[in-house]
Formats: C-alpha cells, structure tokens, sequence
C-alpha cells in the first residue's frame, strides 16, 4: 500500500474527523482498534489522537460549519433581489456560495476568507465571462477592520483578473473602445451594500469607481430601503445590458486606423497570461 507523507496524512485525517462530526458519529470510531491498525496501514507512524485533540478539532470545525451555514441563511434572505435578476433577465448566471474565482488561480492571500473564493459569482451568458462578485465582510458575523480590508483588497484582485482575462480575447481592440469595458462587484460590510465598477484606463492603469450604495434592510417595515435595494439592482442591469452591447460592437470592429490598442497599453507577464490560458 503506498505510504502517504506527512502533509498528506494530517489533510486525511482532519477530514475523516470532519466527516464523522458532520455525520454526528462518536469520536469512539475513532479511537477504535480497527480504525486505529487501518491508519497505520496508510502511515506506520500514526498516533491515535487523544480525546483533548480530538474534541479541539471538534469545536474548531463546528464553528466554521455553523459560521458556513449562517452565511448560507444570510445569502438566501437578503440576495432574493440576485436570484429575482437572474430569473428575470436571464442575461448573466449566478454560482452561489463561495464558488471559485478565476483569481485563485493567479494569487494567493494572507486575508482572513483567503483569495481562493468568492461568496458569489456571476458569469455573462454571452460570451461565458465572469464579470461580476459578491464579497461579503460582515453579517451575519461581525466584521473586524482588518478583514473588511482584506477582503476588500481581495475584491479588488478579483475585478482585476476578471478585467484582464476580458481583454487579452481583444487586444487588438481600439484603447478609447477598451476603456468602456467593465467588470463589477458588490461588497457588504457590516450593514452597507456598495456597488463597484472596474476598468481600464488609457494608460493600462485600473480605477474603481461607486455606482450606488446602500444599507441592507432587516425587516419588511423598511419599505424605503427595500427600494434602495431594487434602485441598486436597476443600476446594475443597466450597466450589465451596456456592457453586452459593448462587447458585441467590438466584434464589428475590423479597421483600427493605427490607434493604441490594448496590447500597448496591458503589460502583463507571460507567467499570468499562461496562467489565464493565452
């Protein structure tokens, strides 16, 4: 049987515990001899753990399956107005629940969520982009400053690298057509929902911009902020319907005169245009 090293030993362990505490089973199987002679089958080193091992493990997964869980129930109650646009429109599609981003596979991060995921990601129908996010940095847990940073931060990389993947397909596109693409986010922190536009400048810089922001309502008394909310998603279908038409005016474009294109102004690396499939 092939041995497993260390790493790759201790990742299997904390999922079997993992697995039997979601399936409620007593840490019991754990520590029973023929559990115990299977593992060492695997790693002639392993040590069953002790039951203050074991119950450490316990606490710190419970925390996050319920942490995961109160985020689900948040996403679900105060996003219906996302799920009413997709249904409705039916021009971008919506991966719920920390799905993952292009951007985890171009960076890593020290933040407190990490890079590798979104809480939810919205791919255009037409040309199968992702071009739109949700970061959420705060209810139903409370937001500590340094993670609404962070994941601020994060939400900016993730704009970035979606921008980018969109323009390396058109880089020989006209820079004053260019800069009418964009990518957009929503980050909430605390109780306040932003909405965010990216994109390019003429000289291949980035500038974020706020399009509209509001508090998330907590009760159907807040007729008024229910209507903040809707005015929010108005904004965004706009912006999303401009971006469709602008990206299919560029597929006419055939004759650029000898202006900039993209490809003068996008300095990027052959490590990151690899990593994006180019």
């Amino acid at each position: 049987m092939t041995k497993l090293n260390e790493h790759r030993f201790t990742r299997i362990i904390h999922a079997l515990v993992k697995f039997f505490i979601a399936c409620g089973i007593s840490f019991r199987i754990i520590e029973h001899p023929f559990f115990i002679n299977f593992l060492k089958e695997l790693n002639a080193g392993y040590n069953a753990p002790t039951r203050e091992v074991l119950l450490q493990y316990g606490r710190c997964i419970s925390k996050s399956v319920k942490e995961n869980w109160r985020k689900k129930v948040y996403c679900s109650k105060h996003f219906l107005p996302i799920k009413f646009y997709e249904t409705t429109f039916g021009n971008i599609c919506f991966d719920w629940i920390e799905s993952h981003s292009l951007a985890f596979k171009l960076t890593k991060s020290s933040t407190n969520s990490g890079i590798i995921k979104v809480y939810i990601r919205g791919v255009r129908l037409f040309d199968e982009k992702e071009m739109f996010h949700i970061e959420i940095s705060g209810p139903p847990s409370t937001s500590s400053n340094d993670h609404a940073i962070n994941d601020t931060r994060k939400s900016l990389h993730t704009d970035i690298f979606n921008l980018i993947a969109i323009l390396l397909y058109h880089l020989q596109v006209p820079i004053e057509n260019a800069i009418k693409i964009k990518v957009f986010n929503l980050q909430v922190i605390e109780y306040r929902m932003t909405l965010y536009s990216l994109n390019m400048l003429n000289d291949g810089t980035f500038l974020t911009f706020e399009l509209y922001s509001t508090l998330l309502p907590f009760s159907l008394d807040a007729i008024s902020k229910y209507k903040e909310i809707f005015y929010l998603m108005a904004i965004l279908h706009k912006e999303i319907t401009k971006q469709i038409l602008i990206m299919k005016d560029l597929d006419l474009i055939v004759d650029y005169n000898g202006k900039n294109t993209v490809q003068d102004v996008l300095k990027i690396s052959k490590a990151l245009k690899k990593l994006f499939g180019k």
